[in-house]
């Protein structure tokens, strides 16, 4: 049995990114880190260079119309320039709509106090992580 290698989600922000992953079986998602966004590809670089990732997927709003997201531009942007330097991973953009809250939700059922809930990076990891759950949970 060979294994799949990873899946990388990308919950990007205008100044935090967060970071999860899956599982090599790609089964299951887990949060990762939040890294500087303006870091976010020396992060990239590194992380791929010692783990198995086979394909990376980014957060995108509204979908289904990105001409409206303000973020449009910077997304396509962090996707090409994604797939100029890591050319044999596959990129592509999900639905983020709601993640954020779906994080919150997630964090509060798991107990974790409101003091840390309120940290920003701490939501922006949970939300890549809904984001490639759901991705999991379609594929």
């Amino acid at each position: 049995m060979s294994l799949k290698g990873r899946i990388l989600a990308i919950d990007f922000g205008e100044k935090r990114t967060g970071i999860a992953v899956s599982d090599p079986l790609q089964v299951m998602g887990y949060p990762l880190t939040t890294v500087a966004t303006d870091e976010l590809m020396d992060f990239l670089k590194e992380y791929i260079s010692t783990e198995d990732v086979r394909h990376i997927i980014i957060g995108h709003p509204e979908l289904d119309e990105p001409q409206k997201s303000p973020l449009a531009s910077q997304l396509e942007e962090l996707r090409q320039e994604i797939g100029k330097v890591f050319p044999d991973l596959s990129v592509e953009f999900v639905d983020e709509t709601l993640s954020s809250r779906e994080a919150v939700q997630t964090l509060v059922q798991a107990g974790i106090k409101k003091r840390k809930r309120r940290k920003k990076e701490t939501v922006d990891t949970m939300s890549a992580a809904v984001i490639l759950q759901r991705y999991l949970g379609n594929i």
